[in-house]
């Protein structure tokens, strides 16, 4: 946006034409979405600028200390998104390959240009937090009672071998139980099966296959 103003130097009357600094709206909604092992989903909504105003670049930053304007520049860059996309519209990435059991904190900046003038970064986002699993993790399963009259308890066996279910817990008279101690980012084949009053155990239920 151009400003004109009208001055007087030495008996001449001179118009001034003095270009304003555009200014890039901040993202205020950057959240993360979901966590998965050493992975978190981060999303967001493209900024729409108040003016004609093209959207440029992105700038994603992570750390692990929480991140402000003072130290947002020195902060880890993320340069597998650098598209701010369409104003308006949503953004995500998934950040892989972070520390187990660590804290990380996520801010973003926009860079836009209008009316020829340079490129202007916006404000920071709003900072997120989240907080990536250990090397191993909990899994609950569930299923349907056995309706047979005699029947109280249930085992589950499972192992990373198809053919070896090597392990095995007895989950007495329930019908869901967590698994704990998996390892994380490895597949697993479970299956259920009921016994009776006289130690008797049912056809194994269907297997399944679960990745921690």
């Amino acid at each position: 946006m151009n400003y004109y103003f009208l001055c007087i130097v030495g008996g001449i009357l001179i118009l001034l034409n003095v270009v304003s600094q555009a200014t890039v709206p901040r993202c205020t909604d950057l959240r993360a979405t979901k966590i998965q092992g050493t992975k978190v989903f981060l999303s967001w909504t493209v900024p729409t600028p108040t003016i004609p105003e093209v959207i440029q670049e992105l700038d994603l930053r992570m750390s692990t200390v929480p991140i402000t304007s003072l130290n947002f520049n020195s902060r880890t860059r993320l340069t597998l998104l650098t598209d701010p996309g369409t104003p308006g519209s949503t953004q995500s990435v998934t950040i892989s390959n972070l520390s187990l059991t660590t804290r990380y904190y996520f801010a973003l900046k926009n860079s836009g240009v209008t009316g020829g003038l340079p490129q202007v970064w916006s404000t920071m986002s709003n900072l997120v937090e989240s907080i990536t699993f250990g090397a191993t993790l909990p899994v609950t399963l569930a299923w349907d009672q056995n309706p047979e009259s005699d029947v109280i308890g249930y085992k589950i066996y499972y192992g990373i071998v198809y053919e070896v279910m090597d392990q095995t817990v007895d989950v007495g008279n329930n019908t869901s139980v967590e698994i704990s101690g998996l390892e994380y980012d490895t597949r697993y084949y479970m299956m259920v099966t009921a016994y009776n009053t006289a130690s008797l155990e049912s056809l194994p239920s269907t297997i399944i296959e679960v990745t921690p």
